[in-house]
């Protein structure tokens, strides 16, 4: 059973540290422990005069999906209540998930590092969903090698720090007729909340959500889900406009040859 891999990323330090150097970690450690399964990155609005995403990617069998740049100044012209969210981490996320081969789905953050042991995402199917553990790890693993990271025996060396039990956005697992089924993620000028949000539509949809799996977040300096100033309230939050988001999907689609 193969399955899809998405997350959304962009090359302009965002983060802190070298968010490049922790998505080739994330995409390493899914390579080596699935090989024939597909990975989708959607790169957001690439930055200019910054390398692409995909020139980071050689020899690991990535498909970019990339958002044009003009998608940021529709989204900012929809965006009316807050200050510019720079980075649609659930829109990426959405873009990939449309344009996957494979009808399973585990949507992850470029942050992350993911190991064979007690791998629960082959167990994925119509009213099953998957979600992990996650435990933080210290920004030095951004310069270890990947090798090392994978060597089972390295892992209790390194620097642990405690579990997040409610990290949907790094790592939830699905059927794509259960997303379908409950209208995917609510699609908002946020992203804060917006993972738990789509875990609650689903358990509302008798989706049931199996957790007993443990993954890695490679903690950096600043957040990656939202800009400083924003609001973190979820539900005050305004949707992005039905036709906004139509045009958008629309723009990204005929972007990477879908029409």
């Amino acid at each position: 059973m193969n399955l899809t891999w998405v997350m959304g990323t962009r090359n302009d330090g965002y983060g802190g540290g070298d968010p490049m150097r922790r998505m080739l970690l994330t995409v390493g450690s899914i390579r080596a422990m699935r090989p024939d399964d597909e990975i989708i990155v959607t790169e957001w609005c690439p930055p200019s005069g910054r390398p692409r995403v995909s020139s980071f990617l050689g020899g690991l069998n990535v498909r970019v999906v990339e958002v044009p740049s003009v998608v940021q100044g529709m989204l900012d012209a929809d965006n009316t209540e807050n200050k510019p969210l720079p980075f649609y981490e659930y829109l990426a996320k959405h873009a990939a998930i449309m344009c996957a081969k494979n009808e399973r789905i585990i949507a992850v953050n470029p942050d992350n590092i993911f190991l064979p042991d007690r791998f629960n995402g082959e167990t994925i199917d119509r009213g099953l969903s998957v979600r992990a553990l996650r435990y933080g790890v210290d920004k030095s693993w951004e310069s270890v090698p990947l090798d090392k990271i994978l060597a089972s025996e390295t892992i209790p060396k390194l620097p642990i720090k405690g579990a997040h039990p409610n990290a949907a956005g790094d790592y939830h697992g699905f059927h794509i007729d259960d997303y379908k089924k409950v209208g995917g993620a609510c699609l908002k000028h946020i992203n804060w909340h917006t993972d738990n949000h789509l875990l609650g539509k689903m358990r509302n949809a008798d989706i049931r959500i199996m957790n007993g799996y443990n993954h890695f977040h490679i903690n950096h300096e600043f957040s990656c889900v939202e800009a400083p100033g924003r609001p973190t309230a979820w539900e005050k939050t305004k949707p992005i406009s039905k036709n906004v988001l139509i045009a958008v999907m629309k723009i990204i689609g005929e972007a990477n040859g879908q029409h």
